[in-house]
Order: C-alpha cells, then structure tokens, then sequence
C-alpha cells in the first residue's frame, strides 16, 4: 500500500491515481489529445477495445483548455453520438454497467445520457428502442434503466449550476440493482430493477447520446444545455470505490 506523503529510504512517495480500467469498452475525452485532436467532428474512443468513434453534431463549440478542454452545447441541435458498442456486450451476455459524465451544467432541466438500440438514420437518433439513463430533472439528478415500462432509478440528488461536476450510475445485473453517485459519492440506490436494453432484446445496436434530446426519460426530455468533457462506459457495475477513484483521479483538472 502507498501512503500519501510517506518517505521510504529518503524517497518521497506519492500516489498518482488513475482511472480504473477493469470493464471499461468506451472512453472518449475532449482534453486527450489522442481521443480529440482540436478539430473535426470525430471523437476517438481511447479505451483500447476496437469500438468505433464518436461523432459531434450541430457543431458545438470546442474550448481548448488543455487537459480540461471541453465542448459546450446549446441545449437544442448539438449533442454527441458514440460508436456501436454492442460487441462488447452480447459475447458473452452481459447486462451490467457504469456509466461516468463528466458535465458543467448551464440548466435545472435536460438529458445528459440517453440509450439508443436502433440504426440512426443519418444523424437522427431515437429510433426503435431508446430510453434516458441520466437525466437533470427541476435541478435533482436521476439515474437509472429501463426495466420495460419507464425509466427506473434513484434520484440522485441535486446537480450544481456551472461547476464540473460527475456523475455516475452503476447497474448490477445479479442484485438488479441501479446506484447513483455525483462526485464520488453514494447518492442512492434501488433495487428489484429488471433492466430491459438492447442487449436483452438481441438488437444489433447499443451507443449513446450525449446532451441529446430523448422524449423517453425522467421527467424532461430535452437537451441539456451546458458544458461536456468526458465520457466512459464500463461492463460491469463499478464499487463504490471505483467511484470515486475516478472521481479523485480526473476531478484536479478542473481545479484551477
């Protein structure tokens, strides 16, 4: 174990954390240069499985600030569609899952995530099965599944205006259970959850929307206004240290 500040034999040693990797199938990041170059409408997924990139639509804005650079949208037309990630998921079947956000919300009311099983027909998302997972609703935060009938999850508890903030939601397939964290922190919990989801119905898509419109969601369907920098999804549920390591290694960028 390191401990913070300890010296061994004269040398001074200090935990880096880093983001965990264990499960993680789709990472894309406006402030690695690897994952987004500064230009184009390409986001490149970075976790290392052979999913393919996402794409930007309606052109919202880049602010480069290094490694906390990000995009900002416009809460209408502008959103974010990830690669296919469905194959990291259907051999074998697999029903668990994270989802971590990192988002500066300018708005009480918006979709941060939302699940897409069907084709988009161009840039067009919404099609067939699609359902939200993260959703700002009168300033609180919910997060959950869809379990058939509705969006199902806690409420997480409220978001803050304008502050980098993360946001996570877990689904354990074997409790069928969904958790919800902001900042590293435990935010609530609810069981007997039976997730229905792309995997589940044999579909030949599963990506997201960021910062996309879904009429399918907690309580206010449209797009969130605001800021978005990254993105991860892992297959299975993270703990609650998991949580909030990756809370703890990538919170300092947006320190300063």
């Amino acid at each position: 174990m390191i401990i913070r500040g300890t010296r061994l034999q004269g040398i001074t040693v200090t935990d880096r954390l880093a983001a965990i990797q264990s499960g993680l199938v789709y990472y894309i990041d406006a402030g690695v240069s690897s994952s987004y170059s500064g230009s184009g409408s390409s986001i490149a997924n970075i976790s290392g499985t052979a999913v393919f990139s996402s794409t930007l639509v309606g052109s919202p804005t880049y602010v480069s600030q290094g490694q906390a650079s990000y995009f900002s949208f416009n809460g209408t037309n502008q959103y974010v569609i990830t690669g296919n990630m469905i194959g990291q998921f259907n051999v074998p079947i697999n029903n668990n899952l994270t989802l971590e956000t990192w988002v500066r919300t300018s708005s009480d009311n918006g979709v941060v995530t939302t699940e897409q099983g069907n084709e988009p027909v161009g840039t067009t998302i919404n099609q067939g099965f699609h359902d939200v997972q993260q959703n700002i609703v009168s300033g609180d935060l919910f997060q959950g599944v869809w379990d058939g009938a509705a969006c199902t999850g806690p409420n997480s508890g409220p978001v803050t205006r304008n502050v980098w903030q993360q946001y996570v939601m877990t689904y354990n397939s074997a409790t069928s259970t969904v958790n919800g964290y902001i900042d590293g922190v435990f935010e609530g919990s609810l069981p007997g959850v039976n997730r229905v989801s792309p995997i589940t119905l044999s579909l030949d898509y599963f990506y997201y929307g960021i910062m996309a419109a879904d009429p399918q969601s907690f309580g206010d369907g449209t797009a969130l206004a605001g800021d978005w920098s990254i993105f991860r999804v892992y297959k299975r549920a993270l703990s609650d240290t998991d949580v909030l390591q990756n809370y703890l290694a990538t919170a300092p960028r947006y320190s300063a």
